[in-house]
Formats: C-alpha cells, sequence, structure tokens
C-alpha cells in the first residue's frame, strides 16, 4: 500500500468535502441546487441591476459561460432578470425578482443553520488559519490556470 504525502491526503479530501458538502446542500432544496442558492444569496446584496454577469463569475468561483448559463436557468425559473446594459450591449446585468428575494429571505435561516452545522467546534482562531490557507491554495491555482495551456487530445 502506498503511503501518501500530506499534499495527496489533503487534495484527496478538498475533493471529498466539496461533493458531501455541494450534496447536502442540494438536499435543503428541492428546486434549487446549492449552487444556484449561493448566486441568488450573492446577486442579493447588490442594488438591482448593478451587478454584472462576468463580477457574478468571480465571486461564484466559475467561468463567464458557467455564471451566465445558470444564470439563464434562475431567469427562465423566475428567480432573476437578465438586462443588456443601456450603453454596451456586450454587459449582461443581473437582479432578482421577486420571487428571487422571497427565495433568499425565506432561506436565510435554513442557510445559515447548515454553515454553523458545517463548521461546528471551530473556533474563530481556526477559521481565520483556514481562509488564510484557501487564500493561499486560490492565488497557488490561479496563478496555475494563468500558466496552463490545454493538452492537445491524442489521436
Amino acid at each position: 500500500m502506498k503511503n501518501f504525502s500530506r499534499k495527496e491526503i489533503l487534495l484527496t479530501r478538498l475533493f471529498n468535502l466539496s461533493n458531501k458538502i455541494q450534496s447536502l446542500g442540494n438536499m435543503l432544496d428541492s428546486e434549487i441546487t446549492m449552487k444556484q442558492g449561493k448566486m441568488l444569496e450573492i446577486i442579493s446584496q447588490y442594488e438591482a441591476g448593478t451587478i454584472k454577469i462576468t463580477e457574478l463569475s468571480e465571486l461564484i468561483g466559475s467561468s463567464r459561460q458557467n455564471a451566465k448559463k445558470m444564470a439563464l436557468l434562475l431567469s427562465n425559473q423566475g428567480y432573476l432578470s437578465l438586462t443588456r446594459d443601456e450603453k454596451d450591449a456586450r454587459i449582461l446585468r443581473v437582479a432578482l425578482t421577486e420571487k428571487g428575494i422571497r427565495y433568499c429571505s425565506s432561506h436565510r435561516n435554513t442557510d445559515k443553520r447548515f454553515l454553523n452545522n458545517v463548521f461546528d467546534g471551530f473556533e474563530d482562531k481556526q477559521l481565520k488559519g483556514l481562509i488564510k490557507s484557501f487564500d493561499k491554495l486560490s492565488k497557488n491555482v490561479a496563478r496555475m490556470e494563468k500558466n496552463a495551456t490545454p493538452k492537445e487530445p491524442e489521436v
């Protein structure tokens, strides 16, 4: 049996925890996934129509294309409105509809309980340490993305 390095163990645990947290979060609502709910929550922090899809994609940690796809789905379900910028038609602005506002209001306590359960037993110092570690990981991944070249498919 192979002895795994701490880095290998950590990366595997990150994948596993991410999947488990997302699966548990998805059980909270039958209509909206955890990622979609997070998108709505982020949009709710902005004045209506002020956040651009590009900004939103950065905040949810997704590509612009994936954020737009998710926003279109939520728009079709009545949670969001999407409008083109008056001065620059390339810019797509996002706002919550009344349905989206009601969703965020009604799920605030559920989301808070979920967060409290995920981080149960953590002291503030430990949370700060995790944030610092994840910030460092994020910088490394951003650097890797910047330097990455797609692998050519084998023929």
